[in-house]
């Protein structure tokens, strides 16, 4: 399967011109390394010494693509591969990417073939501000900082969304240089409030809790002025102080069925933002105009806060429940009223059933059996879940309600060690990358307990259930996942798996069909794809396929990565192969031994599977 395609000839020739970066790499340089203390002399294995030499070949072959987007992408991925063991050469590489995205032509952003839109063209340019930036504040945040400053003088400021720039760059930064990431989260929330602005203020906790706290209740003054998006910045507010679990459900636990456990022990913090959100609700009304159903609007957040209510302001909660059901009661239309109250506010199962039966409407029916089954789901009542489900006219929904509950009922048993119960339930998922994610999720759980023998049972198990499925990205993307949690139990397996991938991506849509001919950096007069299928690639990730076995095999993997046929996925799958090898340590490379000749413990093997 494996070709080799290196040249000789062309290969010496290569060398010769990169010298300067092969010389660095035979002697060593003063710098910090990997995992080490500043000044240590880190001395590149033969392994990372060709790896620098290929990274430096890719930034020349990158260059004959057609797609402007990409050979910026490309140079920035490669000066953060580079960064450890030539941080001038990444360094000179990273501004030049970064400066170029200014002068990016308009139709080298469609990625349809079509003329686009400014709005089009601005969003990709903040996306790969956003992106380049974020690479560069995790190396060096000052320098990151001085690009950014820089924007303001081009003519095409506005393509910069720095609500998502600087919380990004703020969460990067913050194992560097944390007083800096507090500044560029707090620059970010003058852009309003973002998911981006809450993960970082979330990761900010996890070193400097007081600080965070501190840009939380700042952004709580920023939410109270935001009339507009009130609703959501309230929501993500929610998300700091109580976690992902939502708001919790009607028997008082989060929507994962746990207890309601906030992220905080500060009960000072809990109280002062549930009242700050009732509140503010109940003012912000007063400016909103709404005319049906006064007042109403103003409670839909508060009741999707109302378990926490219950816990820790119980008084609150029953006056926010009294007047949200006095309001709902005067809305003159009975269907309305229907959907309100089981869609705003938290009835049982029962309840939502019964009501979505009293309605005429199909897609209001269809709302209330999707509320229903999602409840059931989350209460354990799987079998239920997947009954109410069936009730669903709308086809899509339907399965999504389906896989709803066929994921929520795997992880479930995973968690109560029921491994049988896990995979069946897995195998039931409609969606080949979610069924992949729960397979992926079932073998780490075995491998980290020892379990190999069972691990290669599911291993048998997701393999086949990938491969009889067609080619297509969502093919890919799931081998490239299983193959990086194969890794854990058998480097051949993982190999043959990782190969399935490339074959996957050289027959499905990714692939320019027109030419089959090899991308690597020994062969550099290779032809570009269209910007289009660059674009489409765009969504796998290499990093956890191509780059942890290039930790254990430097050598497939690179080979690998090269017999990929188009050019510039080629490119990607390189680079991950080489930022693999090149940051691993003498620790890292123990730890990933291990995984060679793994240690098999005894254990019961996975019987009696259900077929698909």
């Amino acid at each position: 399967m494996l070709r080799s395609i290196r040249s000789t000839t062309t290969y010496i020739a290569m060398s010769l011109l990169l010298l300067g970066i092969t010389a660095v790499a035979q002697n060593g340089r003063l710098t910090d390394s990997p995992g080490g203390k500043p000044g240590v002399r880190a001395v590149p294995s033969k392994e990372q010494k060709r790896a620098l030499g290929t990274l430096v070949q890719l930034f020349e072959l990158s260059r004959n693509s057609q797609d402007q987007v990409f050979r910026i992408e490309a140079e920035a991925d490669i000066a953060d591969a580079l960064w450890r063991h030539d941080p001038k050469r990444a360094r000179s590489y990273f501004v030049d990417a970064f400066r170029a995205i200014d002068s990016i032509k308009r139709e080298e952003q469609d990625t349809v073939g079509t003329a686009t839109t400014p709005p089009t063209a601005y969003s990709v340019k903040s996306e790969l501000y956003r992106r380049i930036g974020i690479l560069i504040s995790s190396h060096d945040p000052r320098l990151a900082k001085g690009l950014i400053d820089e924007l303001p003088k081009s003519p095409h400021r506005d393509s910069i969304d720095r609500s998502t720039l600087y919380p990004g760059m703020a969460t990067a930064a913050l194992g560097t240089d944390p007083q800096r990431a507090v500044e560029m989260a707090r620059a970010g929330l003058e852009s309003g409030i973002t998911a981006a602005f809450i993960n970082s203020l979330i990761a900010i906790r996890s070193i400097q809790p007081q600080l965070a706290d501190g840009l939380f209740y700042e952004s709580l003054a920023v939410a109270a002025h935001d009339v507009d998006h009130f609703s959501n910045d309230l929501r993500l507010l929610a998300s700091y102080v109580f976690g992902s679990g939502g708001a919790g459900n009607e028997d008082g636990n989060d929507t994962t069925g746990g207890p309601l456990t906030p992220t905080t022990s500060d009960m000072g913090l809990i109280t002062d933002f549930l009242n700050f959100a009732l509140q503010t609700s109940l003012a912000i009304h007063g400016k909103s105009g709404v005319r049906s159903a006064p007042g109403l609007m103003s409670y839909v957040p508060l009741m999707q806060l109302l378990p926490y209510y219950q816990l820790y302001l119980p008084d609150t909660a029953a006056a926010i429940t009294a007047a949200f059901n006095q309001l709902v009661a005067a809305v003159p239309d009975p269907q309305k009223r229907t959907l309100l109250v089981n869609l705003i506010a938290r009835p049982s199962v029962d309840r939502v059933i019964q009501a979505g039966n009293s309605l005429v409407k199909t897609d209001q029916k269809d709302l209330l059996y999707e509320r229903a089954a999602l409840q059931a789901s989350s209460r354990g009542d799987f079998e239920r879940a997947l009954t109410i489900a069936e009730s669903i006219s709308d086809e899509r929904m339907r399965q999504k309600s389906k896989a709803t509950a066929y994921v929520e009922a795997a992880t479930r048993a995973l968690g109560e060690g029921n491994i049988n119960a896990a995979c069946k339930y897995a195998i039931e998922i409609p969606e080949l990358l979610q069924k992949s994610r729960v397979f992926a999720q079932i073998i780490r759980t075995l491998s980290g307990q020892k379990e190999l023998v069972r691990a290669n049972d599911v291993l048998d198990v997701a393999e086949r259930q990938i491969t009889l499925a067609d080619d297509s990205p969502e093919k890919v993307r799931s081998l490239l996942l299983l193959s990086s949690v194969a890794l854990s139990i058998d480097q051949v397996r993982a190999t043959t798996i990782l190969q399935l991938a490339v074959v996957g991506i050289n027959h499905s849509d990714f692939s320019n069909k027109s030419h089959k001919t090899e991308a690597s950096a020994s062969n550099i007069q290779e032809k570009s794809a269209a910007p289009g299928k660059v674009d489409a690639a765009k969504s796998l990730s290499f990093h956890q396929s191509f780059g942890i076995l290039a930790v254990v095999d430097f050598e497939t993997a690179l080979s690998l990565a090269q017999s990929i046929a188009e050019m510039e996925i080629s490119i990607r799958a390189q680079i991950a192969a080489c930022r693999g090898v090149l940051q691993t340590n003498s620790q890292g490379n123990q730890e990933i031994n291990k995984r060679k000749k793994p240690r098999e413990t005894s254990g019961s093997r996975i019987t009696n599977w259900p077929v698909s």
